[in-house]
């Protein structure tokens, strides 16, 4: 069968220091995201959105009543849509079932080596067709991500072997000369890697702290500085803290120095944050989280639905 890219995925790290799975489609743009939360009774588990940053479904770990463990899947109005479970095999792989709203088998997935050694995951349809694979891939020098590949019906006589990422190998001399180049190719890497990995090392980590260093205070302790403006003409000053997805602090217009009180959320790089006095909403914030850390987006004021451009530096964070 052939496998054609169909799209990949990659863990990141949004401005507030949450773990996230971010997808693309086959020409790299965003397809949307997936993220691990906790309900408010203290239950994990994983939320899925759509390219706009809509919820799209979801699922979580549970347990039958005779101890049996699954995974309940939802869509994005909390129906189920199925479940899934991990099946032992004796002197085979485990794989994984996939079950539709009638608990009739509708997939399954298996990890699985390839040629090379190399891990991935193939996935099935309910009749063993095989429908897509997942691989890790990524090199020394760049983030790691999983690639997803298409399955396409091929010759039923095809002694082809699919190699996760690597296309495949018709023919035994064929994997003869890859394997000798691969030696060779992973001596050079060797050597290359040995001299300069620790100096690579140094510098990335280097770079990378001083360029998270805004993200560095996610836990109640740390409290966020930002100045910025409203409009043309409001000057404020921002505090703000963050717990998991809800944030909270306090504003102030520079010229009055009356503390108002901020409550919001954030997800991936866009934040909401809304303004109260004496537990009246009075302000709305929503925002997206540049690059430079800082935070540009329309203001509204409640009273009279006025809306504002407004800005916001990162100064520091205190304790």
């Amino acid at each position: 069968m052939a496998k054609n890219k169909s799209g990949r995925s990659e863990k990141k790290t949004d401005f507030w220091g949450n773990k996230y799975t971010q997808y693309y489609d086959k020409s790299g743009n965003k397809s949307g995201k997936s993220e691990q939360k906790t309900s408010w009774s203290g239950k994990k588990y994983n939320q899925h959105y759509d390219r706009e940053g809509k919820k799209s479904r979801w699922n979580e770990q549970k347990e039958s009543f005779f101890g049996k463990k699954y995974t309940q899947h939802y869509n994005k109005d909390n129906k189920k849509t199925g479940w899934s479970e991990k099946v032992g095999r004796t002197f085979r792989n485990d794989y994984r079932q996939y079950y539709d709203n009638n608990n009739e088998k509708s997939a399954r997935s298996e990890n699985k080596k390839d040629f090379w050694g190399r891990n991935y995951t193939q996935y099935y349809d309910k009749d063993g067709n095989e429908t897509y694979q997942k691989a890790n891939k990524g090199g020394f020098f760049s983030n790691g991500f999983k690639q997803y590949s298409k399955s396409e019906n091929g010759s039923s006589n095809s002694k082809s072997s699919y190699s996760a990422g690597g296309g495949y190998d018709s023919s035994s001399s064929s994997r003869f000369g890859g394997f000798v180049i691969l030696i060779i190719g992973v001596g050079v890497i060797i050597g290359l890697v040995v001299v300069g990995s620790s100096i690579f090392n140094g510098i990335k980590q280097f770079t990378q702290q001083a360029y998270n260093q805004p993200k560095t205070y996610n836990n109640n302790s740390k409290i966020n500085i930002y100045h910025g403006t409203i409009g043309k003409k409001y000057n404020i000053e921002v505090s703000v803290s963050q717990n998991g997805n809800d944030l909270s602090g306090t504003y102030f217009y520079t010229k009055y120095k009356i503390p108002i009180q901020l409550k919001g959320q954030i997800s991936g790089n866009r934040v909401t944050i809304y303004g109260y006095e004496n537990n009246n909403l009075v302000d709305t914030f929503h925002g997206e989280i540049k690059a430079n850390h800082e935070i540009i987006g329309d203001y509204r004021r409640q009273k009279d639905q006025k809306m504002m451009p407004f800005k916001l530096k990162f100064i520091k964070f205190t304790y």
